[in-house]
């Protein structure tokens, strides 16, 4: 008898509502399940050795969520878009680690998403990225961050300009 294949609406159902309501365009969540070996449910994602989400609080709103990796775990894809509001800090960590240091790995644009990608032999003679690869990183992390400028702007409470009382002559 075999096993019935597990399929991704099913387990886009079985999800927190936080993730379980994200578009597709925003976080590419079937690239996230087909590289995590396709778990059938929620709970089936959470007992893998490598969970694929975690628990963060946010002390703005007193609650904690799930949340996803930004990266797939086999093939290095961004798993958000470039202009994603938090791409950036996946970004500025890549930056972070000093150029000497990044032997093997380089991060590549490719079309609307960031990849990981493994450097050439001749690419691995030069130390560090090139400045055309910088360039565009930080461009990608000033995106980025308007993106998110411009989101936490739509969530803040407009205040209306009151005016005073008119007085009674």
């Amino acid at each position: 008898m075999n096993k019935p294949k597990p399929k991704y609406k099913q387990f886009k159902k079985s999800l927190p509502s936080n993730l379980a309501n994200t578009p597709e365009r925003k976080y590419n969540m079937k690239r996230n399940w087909k590289e995590s070996g396709k778990p059938k449910d929620f709970n089936d994602a959470m007992k893998r050795e490598e969970p694929m989400f975690e628990k963060v609080y946010h002390p703005e709103e007193g609650k904690s969520y799930y949340h996803a990796g930004s990266v797939g775990p086999k093939s290095g894809k961004f798993l958000k878009p470039k202009r994603h509001v938090s791409t950036y800090k996946e970004l500025e960590g890549f930056k972070s680690v000093p150029k000497e240091e990044r032997t093997g790995t380089k991060v590549v644009s490719r079309g609307r998403k960031w990849q990981y990608k493994e450097k050439t032999a001749r690419e691995m003679n030069r130390p560090g990225v090139d400045k055309r690869s910088e360039k565009r990183i930080d461009r990608g992390i000033a995106m980025s961050k308007k993106a998110e400028a411009k989101q936490q702007a739509k969530q803040k409470p407009k205040l209306k300009a009151s005016n005073p009382p008119k007085r009674k002559k």
